[in-house]
């Protein structure tokens, strides 16, 4: 028995002699990685190696996917070329060189004239974007819209004159205080405003052309009651304590008339009601109440963004009053 285990360890060391042999004098290629080389070896670890680097090769972009340069005279092609075009005729004022300039100058006014001829025709067969059928603008029809917004204007002046009386703080030494007797005596007289004048340095003295049945009171600190720093300065009083300076200095009479009737609405003189008699060409437009509440969903899409605001342009709330302090309606 043990003669036996001698002879079988001679012959497995005289195998692996011979198979190192075989193997020195005929080395495994690597191009075919099903071969066995061992059984310590592992062609896994290659493979997964190999995979890893082509996922870091960077992908090669087909032709159909690269970037194709802009049409020739569109907008982006005039964006990326009219400078070029410019800068070489400035730098080489050329005969070639300032025809390019001239004739891409004229390229562009002609597709601006195109644009403006088919804009126009569109917005002339979509009724909810003609200007003219919300605000009359031409002709008889506008005559009658200005015409009913100056009687509305004076209608809301009586309602005022009901709520709210009016201050003129008049220096006699003030030179430009006498060219403001005249719109006194205007709203004392066609809006039956309740006027009254706080007269400074006028010592027994009587107002030009003022009108003889408004009452006027000496300066006896009132002025500096009211902080009124430049003469003439009109003063709004609204019982019991409101004291709302509409001006300082002087001005015409549309844009006095148009400040007494915006502080009528900031301090709720004028009502709601009287919002759109008075401003009428505010009606019709799209207000910010609907414009803040365009869904998430419509915001996110430009498409339907913009359909979205085509249908409010076809239901328009238009402005409130309470906007008047952003300046919504000083018009």
């Amino acid at each position: 028995m043990r003669l036996f285990f001698t002879y079988l360890c001679a012959f497995i060391l005289l195998s692996a002699q011979v198979n190192a042999q075989e193997v020195i004098q005929n080395p495994v290629t690597t191009h075919d990685k099903q071969e066995v080389l061992g059984w310590n070896f592992y062609w896994e670890n290659i493979i997964e190696e190999e995979e890893a680097n082509k996922k870091k090769e960077a992908p090669v972009t087909l032709p159909s996917e690269q970037k194709l340069p802009p049409k020739p005279l569109s907008t982006e092609w005039f964006k990326s070329n009219f400078q070029v075009i410019t800068s070489r005729a400035v730098d080489n004022p050329s005969k070639e060189n300032l025809q390019a300039l001239l004739y891409a100058e004229r390229v562009m006014l002609d597709k601006s004239e195109t644009f403006a001829r088919k804009k126009n025709f569109y917005q002339s067969v979509m009724p909810s974007l003609q200007e003219g059928a919300r605000l009359p603008m031409t002709g008889s029809a506008a005559t009658a819209f200005r015409t009913f917004k100056s009687e509305q204007r004076r209608e809301a002046m009586y309602e005022i004159s009901n709520h709210a009386g009016l201050v003129f703080f008049y220096d006699h030494d003030c030179a430009h205080c006498s060219g403001m007797v005249p719109l006194v005596n205007r709203l004392f007289r066609e809006n039956k405003q309740k006027v009254y004048v706080i007269a400074k340095n006028l010592h027994g003295r009587t107002i030009n052309r003022l009108d003889t049945k408004i009452e006027v009171f000496p300066d006896e600190g009132q002025s500096e009651t009211f902080n009124i720093q430049v003469w003439p300065a009109i003063v709004m009083l609204r019982p019991p304590i409101d004291v709302l300076v509409v001006a300082q200095g002087s001005l015409f009479y549309p844009e006095l008339e148009k400040r007494i009737i915006n502080i009528a609405f900031e301090t709720n003189i004028l009502t709601d009601e009287w919002y759109h008699r008075v401003y009428p060409e505010q009606k019709g437009l799209i207000s910010n109440n609907q414009l803040d509440g365009v869904p998430l969903d419509v915001q996110n899409d430009p498409v339907k963004l913009i359909n979205f605001i085509a249908e409010l342009a076809n239901n328009p709330e238009g402005s409130i009053v309470e906007s008047a302090s952003n300046g919504e309606i000083q018009k």
